[in-house]
């Protein structure tokens, strides 16, 4: 009985006085991606709601679904729980269960997870509790797009409801930017009440003269006599077209027979603004070898390309993917896709694709160099380039005639509009199976700043038994302003093994990539790192990571490249070293420099040595011409599975030099009819010999606010840039300043400049400077106090409000009556779990139409500590009644000072275990601390601890803010069995499911049939095999299963019952038992007695299940 699994039907989540589920969770895709209930106390339930679940691939065949939540009770039910069969149009139902919730926010998570979805993700729940009636808007934000070829945005519907009837409200509309292009009608009304219709508001964004460009507002929702008012963000994007790009155009797959199918590829979908998009794939020959990875979503996004080559015979097969986006003009976009299969050995390239960045009319990106080689003897080859349009943007240099070679690639975006540039770098080669060989390169041009990479490829080596490889680095950075990004990754194969952190980010930040080994097999396995702005303005940018995994030690060197410079009138370039390391036990390697371009001025000692040591290589100079050289480290060892490793160098000679700017965009602040801004210095100079230096400014609106002094000069030149907003209205202008020397080989160098203008700022003005707070442990609360916010004009401003705190944690709250001055500020402190001692907060208003902003008032709390609290009760959570310390039983104590004065409930540790202090508050059991379940003044309740097993008696202390309790000596007993009622009273109903039969919850309204299996929850059931441990979530798989170490019955109705399984409740702590019983076929039909026997103990009278025929 006890080895069988129970039964993985719903799980209740109603463990009446002191039960908790505690569940985490991955997701895929659903919709929507968020939920908010919103329930004043003493109203209706708010209805139900349901999440659409859509699984990629659509042939897994299970989901699976769990959830955590916070708080003292619980009040989440999530149908269905556990594994499930996966079938279209799945749905998960989300209710809850409002009694005795105390007012605040409630937080939980859903997490839905499906065999072999790598990038899961959750579902957060927010349940705000409210004394006073709640507003509750239909939408938490809404966006606009507007393209100027297509017609104005539809305006949207805004639904607003309360949680209590007849509540008046008025609705405003708030532009933060671009002037009052949004409206709401009407401005007044009365909300419906939560569960019938809501009162719609009419939402309109008129594009009017707008420039391109995204503007963002707010609709202010608020009601006298609500506890919250509304504020949801509204986005404008305005396209000059709305045009699809498809990026790269074509992609050609090169395999080998026999060699396994080629590694997948990425197109990236982008329109601007988002906008659904469909797909269409078709092959001309070969059958159904080409596939991919979404068909259908909403732009921006990434489309993993496959293809399946076995089975094809050599030979050249095309395919395409026809690409449609909502309202483009330019639909469909069309990628060709070749996939050619020979017995000939094939070109590859490291990475295998180019991704550049800039702002328009900016400098030029840095080179990136890609290593071109093939299995075999070195093949001859040339290079070329191609665009698709841009004109001649794009130029490659190899390092040599032959493989293996370098190639430096380059991107100029001068002349260049916004926009997407595609392009390929053509390598052709002699007695190559995939000649001419394909490069794409992908040309991001931006109006605003965009995002830059580090690196263009990263590669990992891990030898089995061995430590994980060391974490790389990604450094992130912009072309101008800082720009917020979030991080993903993707794997080809081997499931979840690459891991990026940080997930999101602001510019300038590093991301650490790393690889978990975890359960991969020998073998090469591929991915990616994708890296994308927050506000989807810019495109992805995908990292390739390479893993080989081997038996045997592996070689360890650098990505690289490793760059060397030169500048006549400079110093000549050091020597560096490259340290070449094993994943194992060291081994001989050999390094060779390969160069072509300008003979052997590449440099290395020793070319021989074991591993776990350091080569150093230097450059030559004498006898080479100016320019850009290429070379290639080539490191190898004998019988070593990721042998050779080749790392590129890169040497730059110049026998003039290179002008060096600020690389960091120069920004103006001013104030219409202001002073004009501070001037800044900046300081141009020479990588080498003194040059001359012309310098010519360019305003793109307003007139002549740029000036810079002087125009000419020598380097290192000081020149002063200045901004005048004489005659300048409100808003941000821009220009350039461009240096310009005949004799600097990256001439011309531009700086980008802005200049943002705004209108003279009001004040915020406070009632008061400080507020203070006093309170004695124990007493009650100190009452909420005013704050009153107004502004130094006429003028209304748009206000936050947030409270903070020094130390002490979350004690102050502080909530506006209004998004907009005048405003009152109520408030509160709650001192529960504070020691005596003096804490201090500030409560920050803050507005983007105050000069002042951010305005701060003081906030002290005052708390003077009593004596340790009186422990009186000690009862079976489930009975509520007198009981013995039973191992591993839910206990309730009762007494006073024993916890904080506001319930505080469940929460894990760092190990995610049921943590043993909350609120302050610990219970001690020999001086073991026990789990907690919740904490408060009067009542309390934890769990046994497991190691007072095989004792005669146990002392009981409270300790509350570090003052111990008065102790209870109770006798220590093997079992003392309890059943959870629905009541949580200890008697009446029981608190069971009907399981088999599905139906829920059992009551006397809801019988379950005879002969079928139900699920009972308990507690008391003693020590367990294998041991119980203490606070742990048992789940089946990490952490096991536990069986009671007495006989288990159970009796329905007077007949005994088959108890299927009997042990640890899955998900929840440990202490709560799960019993899965049938019911007699002959049971007595109503209201039955239930009885629950473990070992000689059983279970008190008074406990009834609902039966019918």
């Amino acid at each position: 009985m006890s080895g069988e699994q129970p039964m993985r039907t719903a799980r209740l989540l109603l463990l009446a006085a002191a039960g908790v589920m505690l569940a985490s969770a991955q997701s895929i895709t659903v919709a929507p991606t968020s939920l908010s209930f919103f329930y004043q106390t003493g109203s209706p339930t708010p209805p139900q709601q349901a999440v659409q679940v859509t699984i990629t691939p659509s042939t897994t065949s299970t989901v699976t679904v769990t959830y955590a939540q916070g708080g003292p009770t619980n009040w989440l039910f999530v149908n269905p729980l556990g594994p499930q069969p996966s079938t279209p149009g799945y749905q998960i139902t989300v209710l809850l269960f409002t009694t005795n919730l105390p007012a605040g926010t409630h937080t939980a998570t859903i997490g839905v997870s499906a065999p072999g979805v790598p990038n899961p993700v959750n579902i957060p729940v927010t349940l705000t509790v409210s004394n006073l009636p709640l507003l509750v808007s239909s939408a938490p934000r809404l966006s606009f797009q507007f393209a100027r070829n297509g017609q104005p945005p539809a305006p949207q519907t805004l639904g607003i409801s309360a949680t209590a009837a007849g509540l008046n409200f008025t609705a405003a509309a708030q532009t933060l930017s671009g002037g009052n292009w949004l409206s709401v009608t009407p401005t007044a009304g009365v909300a419906g009440q939560t569960g019938s219709a809501p009162t719609n508001l009419t939402v309109t964004a008129t594009p009017g003269n707008l420039a391109v460009g995204r503007y963002e507002g707010n609709i202010l929702v608020a009601a006298a006599g609500a506890s919250n008012n509304l504020v949801i963000p509204v986005t404008f994007d305005i396209l000059d077209e709305l045009r699809l790009t498809v990026t790269p155009i074509s992609l050609t797959y090169d395999v080998q027979v026999g060699a396994g199918s080629p590694p997948d590829r990425t197109i990236t979908v982008t329109t601007g603004v988002p906008v659904t998009f469909t797909t269409t794939v078709a092959t001309q020959t070969g059958g159904n070898w080409l596939s991919i990875s979404p068909t259908q979503g909403t732009t921006p996004a990434n489309i993993t390309v496959s293809v399946n080559s076995a089975g094809l015979a050599p030979g050249t097969y095309s395919g395409t993917i026809a690409v449609n986006a909502s309202g483009a003009t330019n639909n469909p976009q069309t990628v060709g896709v070749t996939l050619r299969v020979s017995n000939d050995p094939l070109l590859s390239a490291v990475p295998s694709a180019v991704t550049f960045t800039s702002q328009a009319g900016g400098n030029a990106p840095a080179p990136q160099t890609v290593i071109v080689s093939n299995p075999g003897n070195s093949a001859s080859i040339t290079t070329a380039v191609n665009t698709a349009s841009g004109g001649s943007w794009l130029s490659a240099v190899p390092g040599a005639a032959g493989t293996p070679t370098t190639i430096v690639i380059r991107a100029n975006p001068q002349g260049l509009a916004p926009g997407v540039y595609t392009g390929n770098v053509v390598v052709t080669g002699t007695g190559i199976a995939n000649s001419p060989f394909n490069i794409p390169v992908t040309f991001a041009v931006t109006a605003l700043q965009n995002l830059r990479l580090s690196a263009n490829n990263l590669i990992f080596a891990w030898q089995t038994g061995r430590a994980a490889p060391a974490a790389k680095t990604i450094a992130v950075s912009s072309t101008g302003n800082a720009l917020g990004f979030n991080v993903a990754t993707t794997t080809t194969s081997g499931g979840n093994w690459l891991v990026a952190a940080p997930t999101s980010a602001t510019t300038p930040a590093n991301v650490s990539v790393t690889v978990n080994t975890t359960g991969l097999a020998p073998g090469q396995y591929t991915g990616a790192v994708t890296i994308q702005g927050t506000d989807n303005s810019t495109i992805p940018l995908s990292v390739p990571v390479q893993l080989t995994v081997s038996n045997g030690p592996l070689l360890v060197v650098p990505d690289g490249p490793v760059s060397f410079s030169f500048s006549a009138g400079g110093a000549l370039p050091p020597n560096q070293t490259v340290f070449v390391g094993s994943t194992g036990d060291n081994f001989n390697f050999t390094v060779s420099p390969l160069t072509s371009l300008g003979g052997s001025w590449l440099r290395v000692a020793p070319s021989t040595a074991a591993t776990g040591t350091s080569i150093t290589v230097g450059v030559d100079t004498l006898g080479l011409a100016e320019g850009t050289y290429t070379g290639i480290l080539r490191f190898e060892g004998a019988g070593v599975a990721n042998s050779p490793r080749m790392v590129p160098v890169t040497y730059t000679l110049s026998r003039t030099a290179e002008l060096v700017v600020p690389t960091t965009p120069i920004a103006f602040t001013g104030l219409v009819g202001g002073s004009p801004p501070e001037a800044q210095t900046i300081t141009v100079g020479s990588s080498g010999v003194p040059l001359d230096v012309n310098v010519t400014v360019q305003t793109l609106s307003g007139g002549n606010w740029l000036t810079v002094t002087p125009t000419q000069d020598l380097t290192p030149a000081r020149l002063t840039v200045r901004a005048n907003q004489q005659g300048l209205e409100a808003g941000t202008y821009s220009g350039t300043i461009t240096i310009n020397s005949t004799q600097a080989t990256n001439s011309p160098r531009i700086l980008p400049v802005t200049f943002t203008v705004t209108r003279p700022l009001p004040n915020i003005t406070t009632s008061r400077d400080t507020i203070p707070f006093s309170f004695t442990i124990g007493g009650q609360t100190p009452p909420a106090q005013q704050l009153q916010i107004t502004s130094s004009t006429a003028d209304a401003i748009g206000i936050t409000v947030a409270a903070s705190t020094q130390s002490g944690g979350n004690w102050l709250t502080a909530l506006s009556n209004s998004a907009n001055t005048p405003a009152t500020v109520t408030v509160t402190v709650n001192p529960a779990g504070l020691t005596a001692g003096v804490y201090n907060g500030a409560i920050t208003i803050t507005s983007a139409g105050a000069a002042n902003s951010p305005r701060t008032v003081a906030v002290t709390l005052t708390v003077t500590g009593v004596a340790g609290g009186e422990l009186r009760a000690f009862v079976n959570a489930a009975t509520f009644l007198d009981a013995p310390a039973v191992p591993g039983m839910i206990v309730t104590l009762g007494g006073s000072g024993i916890g904080p004065a506001l319930l505080q409930g469940i929460r894990l540790n760092a190990q995610g275990n049921v943590d043993t202090i909350v609120g302050n508050t610990r219970v001690l059991f020999d001086g073991v601390p026990a789990p907690i379940i919740y904490v408060s003044a009067t009542q309390t309740s934890v769990v046994v601890p497991y190691s007072v097993a095989g004792r005669l008696s146990t002392r009981v202390q409270v300790e509350f803010n570090g003052v111990l309790s008065n102790a209870l000596d109770r006798p220590v007993a093997d079992a003392n069995p309890g059943m959870f009622t629905l009541n949580s009273s200890g008697t009446g109903h029981v608190l069971a499911l009907n399981a088999e039969a599905g139906t829920g919850i059992n009551t006397a309204a809801n019988p379950a049939p005879r002969g079928t299996v139900i699920v009972i929850y308990a507690t008391g059931e003693g020590q367990t095999s294998p041991p119980g441990v203490d606070g742990t979530i048992p789940n089946g798989t990490t952490v096991p299963l536990r069986s009671p170490l007495l006989p288990v019955r159970v009796r329905i109705g007077g007949q005994e019952a088959q108890v299927i399984y009997a042990g640890s409740a899955p998900t929840f702590v440990s202490g709560v038992m799960q019993l899965n019983v049938r019911i007699p076929e002959n049971a007595p039909l109503g209201l039955q007695p239930v009885e629950l026997i473990i070992g000689s103990r059983t279970s008190p009278a008074g406990i009834t299940l609902a039966i019918r025929q």
